[in-house]
């Protein structure tokens, strides 16, 4: 998943954010914030949900470009602290009549894999998060995700 930085720019300088303000939002470094507005960082596990914290507000759908397909071995951060609102997609996916298979046509991922997060098995991850985001394009990233472990 890259940041949309352009996006990201477009709020900052709307807000007349420096790149240290936006760093106090996002509860990163000066330095991490200016690498998010320069393009120099993809979307970590911290950044994401710094960036998500900073501009509350923002289409979520925006502030991140998601690929068609990535490899999962291509990125190496985990992304503990976000992980997937199970019971919310389940009643998305009952209202929608959707089996399992029909949400892993819909995410670009394996019957097996969707079924594993479903039950909890796998708590998610890049691909998960961007699977999500493109079999439920409508719904707010704040109603899909919840985040654990973090420092909120």
């Amino acid at each position: 998943m890259k940041i949309n930085t352009d996006y990201i720019r477009e709020l900052a300088r709307k807000e007349g954010l420096t790149g240290a303000e936006l760093g106090r939002r996002m509860n990163v470094s000066v330095s991490e914030a200016n690498r998010v507005l320069n393009g120099e960082r993809k979307g970590g596990r911290k950044v994401i949900s710094g960036i998500t914290k900073a501009f509350p507000e923002a289409d979520k759908r925006q502030l991140f470009i998601l690929p068609e397909t990535e490899l999962k071995s291509s990125y190496p951060y985990a992304f503990d602290s976000i992980v997937p609102n199970i019971p919310y997609i389940k009643r998305i996916m009952q209202s929608l009549g959707w089996s399992g298979s029909d949400l892993a046509r819909h995410m670009g991922v394996s019957v097996t894999e969707a079924n594993r997060l479903l039950r909890g098995a796998r708590k998610g991850g890049k691909k998960a998060i961007g699977g999500f985001l493109k079999a439920f394009p409508n719904e707010k990233w704040e109603h899909l995700f919840v985040l654990s472990n973090s420092k909120q």
